[in-house]
């Protein structure tokens, strides 16, 4: 038996045309844009309505890619493949950005802190990432460490450290971020900074910096130290 037609082949040839003329999104919609995404996670489903629902649920096409499977899938015809799906092209371009840092070991690199906003971008917990980065301040490994409060009781420095030494890292950057839009280092900000230097350099890794993100931009807590607790914020 021969596999029932495809009624909306026709429409979705016209939008991969109109993808492939300039092999961008420049003149496309938004919904165009997340309707042709999603064309190979539901092949024989009409996406144009998913992709305007979606981009309504979530009130922007960035927002989807953002927000929780719980909100995805109030969108009918959404679930765990479409919310797979976008968890991994989230991740891809990620994983992609990260390639466009080569060297960590600056904060104020424009590379750099594009990095930051996009591993925080949208986060509403509290997360801690641990950056391993080789000689030359090339990411070598990027790892969430942890996710929720942020205490120095809640944060594994011997983690930290056996992560560090197993990847070879000559440095580590630590990043969490502030989804209460506050940019400022409390004092366990400090605190954990100060211990996971002092374990690093117990066994030859040097903490580059622990930075904190908000929406507005990020701080360097050792940065802000260097400058005798004076806040200079990198904007994003």
């Amino acid at each position: 038996m021969s596999e029932p037609k495809n009624v909306h082949a026709g429409h979705r040839e016209k939008l991969r045309k109109k993808f492939l003329k300039n092999k961008d999104f420049s003149n496309m919609e938004e919904h165009e844009i997340l309707e042709l995404l999603l064309f190979y996670a539901l092949p024989r489903v009409n996406t144009n309505i998913i992709a305007h629902e979606l981009i309504n649920e979530c009130r922007g096409l960035d927002r989807v890619f953002t927000a929780p499977r719980e909100q995805l899938k109030a969108v009918d015809g959404v679930g765990d493949k479409v919310c797979d799906y976008i968890d991994i092209l989230s991740a891809f371009v990620r994983y992609c950005n990260s390639y466009e840092v080569t060297d960590m070991s600056k904060l104020k690199s424009d590379n750099v802190i594009k990095y930051f906003k996009n591993l925080f971008y949208g986060r509403a917990n509290e997360a801690l990432y641990l950056i391993c980065l080789n000689a030359k301040g090339r990411i070598i490994k990027e790892k969430l460490m942890s996710e929720g409060g942020f205490e120095s009781a809640n944060v594994n420095i011997t983690s930290i450290v056996r992560d560090a030494v197993m990847c070879d890292a000559a440095g580590v950057v630590l990043a969490h971020n502030h989804p209460s839009g506050r940019l400022e280092a409390s004092g366990p900000d400090i605190s954990v900074t100060n211990m996971v230097e002092k374990a690093l350099a117990n066994v030859g890794v040097k903490l580059i910096e622990h930075v904190i993100a908000t929406d507005e931009g990020c701080i360097g807590v050792k940065d802000m130290e260097r400058r005798n607790n004076v806040r200079k914020v990198y904007k994003f």
